[in-house]
């Protein structure tokens, strides 16, 4: 639980190789624990997007794109309940 505290809030530091590291970091647990150990995930995401910070939308839709990329089939759902 503790590394994917800080894992979401690298997504917030100002360097963005540092968020892009994250980034990747965060889609590859969420392959794994992606809705049923992580159901915050989309949630805190589409709350630094509101936000409205440049680097936080920046940390939060590199991550949404890369997170869209490993998920399965059975985890889309899960992401499109949150989105819409």
């Amino acid at each position: 639980v503790h590394m994917r505290a800080a894992l979401l809030n690298a997504l917030t530091l100002d360097h963005s190789k540092l968020r892009t590291a994250a980034s990747m970091a965060i889609a590859s647990v969420a392959k794994e624990d992606f809705p049923d150990l992580w159901p915050d995930l989309i949630p805190h995401l589409l709350k630094m997007l509101q936000a409205g910070a440049p680097h936080l939308v920046h940390g939060a839709m590199r991550c949404l794109v890369l997170v869209s990329e490993e998920i399965t089939d059975n985890q889309v759902p899960h992401i499109i309940t949150n989105l819409f």
